[in-house]
């Protein structure tokens, strides 16, 4: 990861790392919408036969809302059709026989009709019995054509009975109490049916839209391989260049490249590849470096990416391990070459580092109750003395001292 980002920053990949990184995930997105689309489709798929059974078999009984009570009303009618019919014919006969309540409310509004003359009370009791024989008179009618239609018709209420058994049983099957409910069930059933003649559809629209996808990421992510190739041989020379300065005369560095599956990173492997003599060939830097060519290689890097990464701080902790004479000096060039571009803390026992830097921290413990350590900005002269201690040892000799001076005087 470390090393896919030093030719990252190098590159100045940023926008076309965030252009991948958007359309590897809007490829992510779209897999998984059709992998989830194709479980569902599978699923539901094993369960179509028996959904279009059940769909059918609402479609085949033809429900029509309200049916069930309008069936429940007519079978009551079919099997009481015989006390039926004989009550409305005794009704008939008792409103309209020859001596029925008819004929006598008629004979009632003659006479009062013939002494209408003598009073007008008499004609309005006369008027209201006319019309109570009117009103009468409609409702024999009513039930003399009741009467008529009304048959005992066996066939019919064995069909009424099973249209009603047959609904009945539906909605015992569904679990639901009103054909209203089972029309709503065959709507639901017809909607999923639909749904699921339309995933292929759905599906093919997503495998589109995951093709094209899929090209949009393969193009950034070749744009991006370009860049990060493109300052491959760049790298290689400088990081080859800078461990020469620093002692390793013959250094062989070279990055190798490798296509893989795409990541939130791209497509790339990087292996930076390591050599410090001239008759062995680059072999990973993981398996073959030591603690002292890992600490100049980190260095060399960190300086080459110092200006492009905007780090705030750098901290090296005795990079000056096993190295002395003109490797330390040059490392301290290094040092005070990266602090122009950002902030570099350097813990050194080294005099040739230590007088390139622009402050100068000692640190140093006591002994009371408990071990403490301290750290002090020294100035000027305290400098010097410092310095030349690190040259010569706790015993300050005048010749450490002037060659103290001589190293800052170089800074």
């Amino acid at each position: 990861s470390f090393q896919l980002q030093v030719l990252d920053a190098m590159a100045s990949t940023e926008p076309l790392l965030a252009d991948y990184r958007k359309r590897y995930a809007d490829c992510n997105a779209l897999d998984k919408q059709l992998k989830e689309l194709t479980e569902l489709a599978e699923k539901q798929q094993g369960e179509r036969d028996y959904l279009e059974y059940q769909y059918r078999q609402l479609a085949e009984a033809r429900l029509q809302e309200g049916e069930q009570e309008e069936l429940e009303a007519e079978r009551r009618q079919l099997e009481h059709a015989g006390e039926i019919q004989s009550a409305l014919q005794s009704a008939s006969a008792c409103l309209q026989e020859d001596n029925g309540i008819l004929s006598q409310l008629t004979y009632a509004q003659h006479q009062l009709q013939a002494i209408a003359q003598v009073s007008d009370e008499f004609e309005e009791l006369a008027d209201r019995l006319r019309a109570s024989a009117i009103e009468l008179k409609d409702s024999a009618d009513e039930i003399r054509r009741k009467a008529d239609h009304i048959e005992d018709n066996p066939q019919r209420l064995e069909a009424v009975s099973q249209r009603l058994d047959t609904l009945y049983s539906l909605q015992q099957k569904h679990r639901v109490n009103t054909v209203g409910e089972l029309l709503q069930l065959q709507a639901q059933l017809e909607s999923q049916l639909s749904g699921i003649d339309n995933f292929e559809q759905e599906k093919a629209r997503l495998e589109q839209a995951l093709a094209q996808a899929r090209k949009d990421l393969d193009q950034a992510s070749a744009a991006l391989t370009n860049a990060r190739l493109g300052v491959k041989a760049e790298i290689e020379r400088q990081l080859t260049e800078n461990l020469k300065r620093l002692g390793i005369p013959y250094a062989q560095v070279s990055i190798s490249h490798q296509r893989v599956e795409p990541g939130p990173r791209g497509c790339d492997q990087i292996t930076f590849m390591f050599s410090a003599n001239r008759t062995s060939s680059p072999k990973p830097v993981v398996q073959i470096v030591s603690g002292g060519e890992m600490a100049r290689l980190m260095l060399c890097i960190k300086a080459m990416i110092a200006s492009k990464t905007h780090l705030p701080t750098i901290i090296f902790d005795e990079i000056d391990t096993g190295i002395s004479g003109e490797t330390a000096a040059m490392t301290g060039n290094i040092l005070r070459q990266m602090a122009a571009d950002t902030q570099v803390i350097c813990i050194t026992h080294l005099p040739q580092i230590a007088a390139k830097g622009e402050l100068h921290y000692r640190v140093y413990k006591t002994e009371k109750d408990t071990t403490e350590t301290n750290m002090v900005r020294l100035d000027a002269e305290s400098r010097v003395q410092e310095i030349a201690k690190m040259v010569s040892g706790d015993t300050i000799t005048d010749a450490a001292i002037h060659n103290a001076r001589e190293l800052l005087q170089g800074n």
